[in-house]
């Protein structure tokens, strides 16, 4: 499903954090989306969602190092 002006949308900020926006203009791929008082950007489709959850999913998985002892998670 395409996103549309004024729609809602999920996206992934650093990796961790899930802001939620609202689209602004599609052009190609490309959606721009506003968000937060002033703050807005372009984002490929890809890197948008329609629910919080399918946002959420996206976010790799925490991979410990090898390297560490379980008692540095403690």
């Amino acid at each position: 499903m395409d996103f549309k002006k004024e729609d809602i949308c999920y996206f992934v900020e650093n990796n961790r954090i899930i802001r939620e926006g609202k689209v602004v203009s599609v052009r190609g791929s490309m959606v721009q989306i506003k968000y937060g008082d002033h703050a807005g950007m372009r984002l490929n489709k890809k890197r948008i969602f329609h629910t919080e959850e399918e946002a959420k999913q996206s976010i790799p998985k925490q991979i410990r190092s090898p390297h560490l002892n379980e008692q540095e998670f403690s």
